[in-house]
């Protein structure tokens, strides 16, 4: 009895130590980047370019940190403030219509429904770069040019079909008796809609809402191509940092530092609806 006591034990224990092992390895190729980029950003120039190279160097400096907040040099409030408005503004106009687009799609039987629904997810599949200068000319025509508003449109273009495909495969697998349940209580479809169908499939609007507002806040071509002046993404100004005749590396790293701390915050902050929408999705979808 000891015996198969101690086998078991030596089981689990190989399994916790197999497990782990595994997630090192998985862990590992995703953290290196971030570590090498934070690495950059508090070391000199001179022991990243060693051969062979420093992994930990005793040189450690926090000006590139001060340079990038500094209210005159790097100055990286007010791309900060312009992201969140393009971000926030584009991921709750398409929460709200996606949400609409796929209960409609999902539930509503009109013509030309299935046409329409793959219209609007085979749209996801043409590259940016490919409606960068009609979106400009358009953008130009309106004097929409320099402006949030031209922003949060290029943007919703990409967002709206990602969070209206999101949205089909949970509404998709919801069972309609509920509705039906509410609507012999007394509720109108839009009230159903509301207060019963949108509080179970609320972890899916998250997860999607959070990927969305990631992909929004890391915007780069739309940034370049329809702002840049008066309204400026965060990409963009990290990107400036370079300079005339070299790349400040130190600059670049410590910017896309901080231009992760929002994303990583709201992710952290939602991780439970996250992870409940997207294995839910997972399953469902």
């Amino acid at each position: 009895m000891k015996t198969i006591d101690a086998k078991r034990k030596i089981r689990k224990v190989s399994e916790k130590t197999l497990l782990y092992v595994v997630v090192l390895m998985v862990m590992i190729p995703l953290i290196a980047p971030v570590y090498w980029m934070f690495y950059t950003s508090i070391v000199p120039m001179k022991d990243l370019t060693r051969k062979p190279p420093i992994w930990l160097s005793p040189n450690i400096k926090f000006d590139s940190y001060l340079y990038v907040l500094h209210p005159y040099y790097g100055n990286l409030y007010k791309p900060m403030l312009d992201t969140a408005i393009v971000a926030i503004s584009t991921v709750g106009i398409c929460a709200l219509l996606g949400t609409f687009a796929a209960y409609a799609f999902a539930h509503l039987e009109f013509g030309w429904s299935k046409v329409l629904f793959l219209t609007t997810i085979f749209s996801q599949m043409i590259p940016p770069i490919a409606v960068v200068i009609p979106m400009y000319m358009l953008m130009n025509t309106l004097n929409l040019i320099d402006t949030h508003v031209a922003l949060i449109i290029a943007n919703s273009s990409y967002t709206l079909p990602f969070i209206t495909y999101v949205m089909f495969g949970f509404f998709a697998g919801i069972p309609w008796e509920l509705e039906d349940a509410a609507l012999v209580d007394g509720c109108t479809k839009f009230q159903a809609l509301i207060r019963v169908i949108m509080p179970v499939i609320a972890p899916g609007l998250v997860a999607g809402c959070v990927v969305a507002f990631m992909a929004t806040w890391s915007d780069f071509l739309f940034g370049l191509s329809l702002a840049g002046k008066d309204v400026k993404m965060l990409s963009i100004a990290i990107y400036e940092f370079r300079g005339k005749f070299v790349l400040n590396w130190d600059h670049i790293c410590a910017g896309a530092i901080v231009a992760q701390i929002v994303p990583f915050a709201v992710a952290f902050a939602l991780q439970k609806y996250l992870v409940k929408g997207l294995t839910a999705g997972a399953i469902k979808g």
